[in-house]
């Protein structure tokens, strides 16, 4: 087979390779949001930023409240948009609409029932894009908002919490999968170690150590650390990584903690005491 060939053969296995990738849209994360609250809407000083999620509250409505521009977002082979959010007390809103631009400006809506969300957890809803326009260019999308839709929009009032918005170009939505697992520890009393796991799965992870099936207040990274480790600390730790689609428990990590302490080695085990050259 010649370069060309080979080159050409690439190029179609990468491309076939982007085709299948999840495109985020937007993770709210705070920093390092693609978007904003859009000035001059309901949403203005009413949204709540989180870490990875905003929250809509106070006296905002039904309008597209948040958005971003200048952006460029091939959305070509892609058939499903996910909105991870949930629905919180008081929301009167219908449905809520994410909105993509062009960039001849042409536009393409897609709308869901905010009843799908659940209320107080976060939630998957997933909802085919359709057909989009003839005239639109949907591997030049520059603009896109999220918020109202429906006919009136802006007169109802809106109570969510939104955690991510992504393309994909399948209705697959899968649990995290634990690629690395934590691994069991043997050390000395008073040193450090740390256990760590590594995960996939459609965003965003979340973590969980637990010691004996407890929770471990305040560890929820992907790496749980111990310093000037007690002997009390011995025992079985196992992570839960969550994301909004489900829940994957760790394999159980032992963590063995050894009284090497200098002072205790050399203490007298009998009436004879320490002698040199023995245990």
């Amino acid at each position: 087979m010649s370069c060309l060939r080979l080159a050409l053969l690439a190029l179609v296995c990468a491309a076939r390779v982007l085709a299948q990738a999840t495109l985020t849209v937007e993770n709210f994360n705070n920093p390092g949001a693609t978007g904003a609250v859009i000035l001059g809407t309901s949403w203005a000083n009413q949204v709540t930023r989180s870490p990875d999620t905003i929250t809509v509250a106070g006296t905002a409505k039904n309008d597209s409240g948040w958005g971003a521009t200048g952006q460029s977002l091939n959305a070509t082979g892609m058939a499903f948009l996910t909105i991870f959010a949930r629905r919180d007390a008081g929301n009167l809103a219908p449905n809520l609409s994410v909105t993509f631009y062009d960039s001849n400006l042409r536009f393409h809506q897609i709308t869901v029932s905010t009843s799908l969300f659940a209320t107080g957890t976060i939630t998957a809803v997933q909802a085919p894009i359709g057909a989009w326009p003839s005239d639109f260019n949907a591997a030049q999308i520059t603009d896109w908002n999220i918020g109202g839709g429906e006919p009136p929009p802006g007169t109802a009032t809106m109570r969510l919490t939104i955690d991510h918005l992504a393309l994909s170009p399948t209705s697959a939505l899968t649990a995290p999968t634990i690629t690395t697992q934590p691994l069991d520890r043997v050390i000395g009393a008073d040193t450090g170690t740390t256990l760590t796991v590594a995960a996939t799965g459609t965003p965003t992870l979340r973590y969980q150590w637990k010691r004996a099936g407890e929770v471990i207040a305040g560890a929820t990274t992907a790496t749980l650390t111990f310093t000037n480790t007690p002997l009390s600390a011995a025992g079985t730790y196992q992570v839960d990584v969550t994301n909004d689609v489900g829940t994957t428990a760790s394999r159980p990590a032992t963590l063995t903690v050894l009284d090497v302490q200098v002072t205790h080695a050399l203490a007298a085990t009998s009436a004879a005491g320490y002698a040199p050259g023995r245990t």
